[in-house]
């Protein structure tokens, strides 16, 4: 009994390159494979900015409200830490003490070139009382902020 009457295929002759056809047989599917890589990249490109815009919407939405609760979970279990086990995330807070913002002056003229340039001070007649305000108005302004 041969092949056809066991009613198996036939073996396929090996493929070469041995004519134009043969040769833009392979180009027109190499071509193929760098279009559908090209929009591949692109589907998964788009996918991944609406999963960073919803990520960010989330965020922006619920994590004020997440590190609020967690705090204050924390605190009712005597802990620096919350673990949420169906997520498998582990919330942590350090509290650091606010430290006053200092002004560090490496080249007193060059500070001084500076203020002038960006329009801060219009003469800078002394430049140590100068400094001295500018460290003021930035100890004042960091004050505000951690409010």
């Amino acid at each position: 009994m041969d092949e056809e009457e066991r009613g198996g295929a036939q073996e396929r002759p090996e493929f070469h390159i041995a004519d134009e056809h043969s040769a833009t047989w392979l180009a027109r599917k190499l071509r193929q494979i760098e279009e559908e890589k090209a929009a591949v990249a692109a589907a998964t490109a788009r996918r991944l900015e609406e999963l960073d815009a919803d990520r960010a919407k989330l965020e922006r939405r619920y994590l004020p409200e997440l590190e609020a609760w967690a705090r204050q979970e924390a605190e009712r279990r005597h802990r620096k830490s919350v673990t949420l086990p169906l997520a498998g995330v582990v919330l942590s807070f350090r509290t650091v003490p606010a430290k006053p913002a200092r002004l560090v002056v490496a080249d007193k003229t060059d500070a001084a070139d500076t203020a002038l340039l960006l329009g801060h001070a219009k003469q800078v007649a002394d430049l140590d009382a100068y400094l001295a305000a500018a460290q003021e108005a930035l100890t004042a302004r960091s004050c505000r902020a951690a409010r």
